[in-house]
């Protein structure tokens, strides 16, 4: 297969690169890349990624425009993790989006990060693959996001204690499906907090551009507002740079 190349874009407009990822299953990431507009009539609706790289080494391969492209090991996880079976989804990631190998192009669509972000429906905050211990943690938070939507509770602060009530109400279920259900719901957010993504510095430009974002482990997500919840209710205590 003929090696990806990119193509210009117009540097002159608020121009950038969306990804259409393809549905499918299995090993092979099918994409297109395409040219779009931020601001105006013409905007399109898409998510932005924020992940970590893992590394440099472009050690795996998805198919772009019909071309080969490489890409780290842990974008090619994130892409086939979030990845639909029966729909398209459209993207925004760095990696892919921006030519990494054009100094001015670099330079140009770092300048428009900051809309990038904020102008996504949402941005998914990928955490990496998932484990048992993790996946009873996202499991456990959707419950509570679940329980959330019976209670007018859009203005409760996080220390506000309706919110461990709601989530002791949870508990009885989970237990049912957990063995050591405490335990592992703290494994799991330790796990969580000690991953890579939350030692990035670019991250608080995502975060805070973000108008709207989910947490993403695996293929289990929860709102990053349910998410901000999880360290009060386990009983974990972040590090201080959180």
């Amino acid at each position: 297969m003929d090696v990806f190349k990119y193509e210009p874009i117009d540097l002159e407009w608020p121009a950038f690169r969306l990804l259409r990822l393809l549905k499918g299953t299995g090993p092979d990431i099918e994409c297109e890349l395409f040219q779009a507009w931020l601001h105006g009539d013409s905007a399109i609706s898409y998510e932005a990624l924020s992940y970590t790289w893992g590394g440099t080494e472009l050690s795996e391969h998805i198919k772009t425009n019909e071309r080969s492209l490489d890409v780290t090991v842990n974008l090619y996880l994130a892409l086939q993790h979030l990845r639909y079976q029966n729909l398209d989804r459209i993207l925004w990631v760095d990696a892919i989006c921006i030519d990494q190998g054009n100094e001015k192009e670099r330079g140009h669509q770092v300048q428009q990060m900051g809309d990038i972000y904020n102008q996504a429906d949402s941005v998914i905050f990928w955490l990496g693959s998932a484990t048992y211990e993790t996946s009873v943690v996202m499991d456990s938070l959707k419950r509570l996001h679940e329980e959330e939507t019976k209670h007018t509770c859009k203005d409760w602060k996080l220390a506000d204690k309706r919110w461990t009530d709601l989530w002791q109400a949870v508990q009885p279920t989970l237990r049912s499906q957990h063995t050591g259900l405490e335990d592992r719901q703290r494994a799991g957010m330790e796990l969580l907090l000690k991953r890579p993504w939350f030692k990035r510095v670019w991250i608080l430009q995502e975060v805070a551009n973000a108008r709207a974002a989910l947490v993403c482990s695996g293929t289990k997500s929860v709102t990053a507002r349910i998410f901000a919840l999880a360290p009060l209710l386990i009983g974990v205590q972040p590090e201080p740079h959180f």
